[in-house]
Formats: C-alpha cells, structure tokens, sequence
C-alpha cells in the first residue's frame, strides 16, 4: 500500500463490519410512553402482548420481527381470547415527536398460517405525522 500503511488483520473492515442500530423507538401500544428499540415484548393493549420477538428488520421505513402473541379473552367467554400462537410483527407509519422517531403503527399476522390479522394505531401521544 502507498505509504506503507496496511489494514490491521485484527480489526473488521469496513466491508463487514455490522452498522449501527438506527434509533427508532418502538411505540408502546399498552399506554406506555417509554422509547425502545428492537424490544423482546410488545405490549398490545390491556391484555395482550407480543412476546421473544426475534427482529428481522429494524431502523427504517418498517420493522419485521416473530414471535409469540397472547391475548387475554373476556372472564366467562371461551374463546374470546388470543393465543398464544406464533405472530408476525409488522411496525410502520413513521413519525417524529419530541426529536424522536417512532413506529406508530402495528400489524400483526397470527396464527397456524399467519392468516389473521390485528392493527393498530399507537394511542399515547399527540405528535402525528
């Protein structure tokens, strides 16, 4: 190399080195106002959750992630509540609020076949797109 400088065989190079997590935070979906990035469980409402998310993609216009999804039915209604069953997380609809980025809204395919679905808008704060 000119200069006779060479890469350190010790470090990553640029090529693979993994980037940053971008800082997006995900919205709380259970009234909750707290920022977190890619976390493990999604509260969903007041009785649900999404729960060991494993995060596919993350940081830009939609997160992607699996997990378990239960939700709590009515006290004396068999049958009226979720799971727990295997959940495909979608976050998306990106805004700014109080110089951050969130994911406001949430999709959730569920079920033996991903053939159900749950939406959601976040209902915590004022700051719309």
């Amino acid at each position: 190399m000119a200069g006779g400088l060479a890469p350190d065989p010790g470090s990553a190079s640029a090529d693979t080195a993994s980037p940053p997590k971008r800082k997006v935070c995900a919205g709380q979906f259970d009234f909750a106002t707290r920022c977190e990035v890619e976390p493990r469980t999604l509260g969903i409402g007041a009785k649900g959750r999404l729960a060991k998310i494993d995060w596919r993609r993350w940081g830009g216009a939609k997160a992607v992630g699996f997990g378990r999804l239960t939700v709590a039915g009515f006290a004396g209604e068999p049958g009226t509540g979720i799971g727990p069953t295997r959940g495909r997380v979608k976050l998306s609809h990106l805004v700014k609020c109080e110089g951050k980025r969130w994911y406001s809204r949430i999709t959730i395919k569920y079920g033996p076949d991903l053939d159900r679905a749950y939406v959601r808008d976040a209902i915590w704060f004022d700051c719309r797109r």
